[in-house]
């Protein structure tokens, strides 16, 4: 499948065992608890955990690949691409036996799959796919080539079960609308009427679901394709709500600090306000061009009127992450210093949202050529690991990508 040029190909899932093993040395981390790590932030906002489903695996895994091979960051395949398995996700998962609509996330190059999972998180698009009310189901695909590919797929088992009959029956109530719906089974000819379509989609009795909430939240964000906040190159990470049934009419979607000082230089992203329009009109998401604080508490106030124009207020609260270990924020011109083997996190925090520095250079302040150099990275946006070793020289200078410049010192 892989190694050819095919249209409309038919897939057969891989065996549950070799598919988890396969995910376990190509991602480098236990699937299991990156995994498990989505389902506990679905439950704790009252949404069903997802379970594993071989076939979406079957047309992740496919996607995986073909991203890979043919360099396209896209959920559309070209019937031209190496490994060509259906233009949508919705037709590469009834090629591996699918029946009903298929959502997908995809990321390129993370560390491993929970940084691939992170990452989505902090994509406003990408979370509300992950956190999406109507998804039980979920396959993972990981396929690693010059690039790493990352692709999640996610379904809806109540409608699958439907679509899987394959007659044109009724499921629940047939209403008193005469609407319905046809079309989104691969049998096109299957239909409900739009009471039993919601009943069938409907997967929680919650109302809302928020984010970030009970689960840390990263402090900043940037880089998603399509890009929600065009004007900003990095942001806080942002605050979404998305409410289960109705759309609502927002009022208010306001943040404050521990202090209880409101960031105001936000910006809303709703349905209509949307400049990629991929929000629907139950969804709303409030971005800081001020990036948040390690390890702080913020607070939430989201006000709307419902259909029947009663007025309601939603508040939540979360904190911030804290780096694992030592860390510095920075702003530039600061001389650090470093205990031997021990990993700092050095956060140089924007002056801006458009104060990204997407890359560095660490280099002696004498010039002189290592012996052996010291460990360093780029963990995020702004921020990179330093441990210095035995080796190390006593000063080194870190240049970051915006020009700015930080001194790191051999303590």
């Amino acid at each position: 499948m892989e190694n050819s040029r095919t249209k409309g190909a038919k897939l057969k899932p891989l065996s549950y065992i070799f598919l988890l093993v396969f995910l376990f040395f190509a991602t480098g981390c236990s699937v299991g608890k990156s995994f498990q790590n989505l389902n506990e932030i679905r439950q704790k906002e009252g949404l069903k955990p997802l379970t594993y489903n071989i076939n979406l695996e079957c047309s992740s895994l496919a996607h995986a690949a073909y991203i890979v091979k043919n360099l396209a960051i896209s959920h559309e395949q070209s019937p031209d691409g190496v490994g060509f398995t259906g233009k949508t996700p919705t037709d590469r998962g009834s090629a591996c036996g699918y029946h009903s609509p298929v959502l997908e996330n995809l990321t390129f190059n993370a560390k491993d799959l929970q940084d691939a999972f992170d990452g989505l998180m902090g994509a406003i698009y990408h979370r509300f796919t992950f956190l999406n009310p109507r998804v039980d189901e979920i396959g993972i695909g990981v396929h690693q080539g010059k690039q790493r590919g990352y692709v999640f797929n996610l379904g809806n088992s109540k409608v699958e079960t439907f679509c899987k009959r394959n007659k044109g029956v009724y499921f629940g109530s047939t209403g008193f609308s005469g609407l319905r719906f046809y079309g989104f089974c691969k049998n096109k000819s299957l239909s409900l009427s739009k009471e039993a379509y919601d009943q069938t989609r409907r997967l929680t009795s919650a109302k809302f679901v928020i984010y970030p909430h009970r689960t840390p939240s990263a402090i900043s964000f940037n880089g998603e394709v399509p890009d929600p906040f065009p004007t900003c190159k990095i942001t806080s990470n942002p605050v979404s709500i998305e409410f289960v049934d109705d759309s609502v009419k927002m009022v208010s979607f306001k943040i404050f600090d521990e202090r209880g000082r409101e960031l105001t230089n936000t910006k809303i992203l709703t349905y209509e306000s949307d400049p990629n329009q991929l929000l629907n009109s139950r969804q709303f998401a409030l971005f800081s061009a001020e990036v948040f604080d390690f390890d702080s508490k913020y607070n939430v106030a989201f006000v709307y009127d419902d259909v029947d124009g009663k007025r309601y207020k939603v508040s939540w609260n979360f904190r911030t992450v804290k780096p694992k270990g030592k860390y510095f924020v920075v702003h530039g011109g600061e001389r650090l210093k470093l205990k031997r083997d021990v990993l700092y996190t050095i956060f140089l925090k924007p002056d801006d949202c458009n104060d990204l520095a997407g890359g560095y250079s660490m280099r002696r302040a004498d010039a002189k050529t290592d012996r052996k150099k010291p460990f360093s990275r780029m963990s995020n946006a702004n921020t990179i690991e330093v441990k210095l070793n035995a080796y190390s020289a006593k000063e080194y200078v870190v240049t970051f990508t915006n020009g700015k410049k930080v001194f790191v010192e051999m303590e």
